[in-house]
């Protein structure tokens, strides 16, 4: 979005917020990084006078600042970032590896807050980098099913190379059908969405199981209308939408 929406935050700006490397200088006053460290950037740098930030939630905090939307990111050949967003790198661990750090966030940050538990049948929709990210994490977490949605079969296919169960195109007639079926008829206890289009989010709700917990990860760029057939389905099968 903020390449092709013009949506960063504020302009001139470089922009990247998926990013490692090497630190080439340290600050005067920074002591627990120096020249020479290798390592990942969390782009989060929060407000630390907003309480919420003062509890630990340092992006549920106003004012923050944003490596690569509200400050210069790392598409640069060189970019400067606080000493605290700057996380070590075992040697174990690739710069392309550890350029997954933040994006892998997002997906255990949803899991999190849902308090994922393996056993649980899940659904995600978009096998995007998210919605394979997230594919990844809820096996490695125990999910007994992974079923996935996406329009592009290529996508489809390196989803099916990351271990998903049921890989449906949602142009293909009876998808929905197929997947509620393959579930054993009741639906899933996780609906991820990812896409973060219309289409996509009220198929969660449709794909959901009675009391499951879906989770909007994706963001939305256009208006989502409900339809109250819809919208009951939160009701009557009484999910945690978050």
């Amino acid at each position: 979005p903020r390449v092709l929406h013009g949506e960063a935050h504020s302009y001139p700006i470089i922009l990247g917020h998926e990013f490692s490397g090497i630190i080439t200088a340290a600050g005067d006053s920074v002591t627990t990084r120096k020249e020479g460290d290798r390592i990942a950037c969390a782009p989060l740098v929060p407000n630390m006078s907003a309480p919420e930030s003062i509890m630990g939630n340092y992006a549920l905090g106003k004012g923050y600042s944003f490596v690569g939307s509200r400050r210069p990111g790392g598409w640069a050949e060189y970019v400067t970032i606080p000493a605290d967003n700057a996380l070590l790198l075992p040697d174990s661990i690739s710069y392309t590896q550890g350029a997954f750090f933040e994006p892998l966030t997002v997906s255990l940050h949803a899991l999190n807050i849902m308090n994922f538990k393996g056993g649980s049948k899940v659904a995600i929709t978009g096998m995007g980098t998210i919605g394979l990210l997230a594919l990844q994490a809820v096996k490695a977490l125990g999910a007994v099913q992974t079923v996935v949605f996406d329009i592009d079969d290529s996508r489809l296919r390196t989803a099916e190379e990351f271990g998903a169960d049921l890989c449906l195109n949602t142009k293909d007639a009876d998808f929905l059908t197929k997947a509620i079926t393959f579930s054993g008829g009741s639906g899933f206890d996780v609906c991820l969405e990812t896409g973060g289009v219309p289409f996509t989010e009220i198929l969660c709700l449709q794909a959901a199981a009675p009391k499951g917990f879906v989770m909007f990860i994706g963001t939305p760029h256009v208006p989502v209308t409900l339809q109250p057939e819809i919208f009951e389905l939160i009701n009557r099968k009484e999910l945690l939408v978050s």
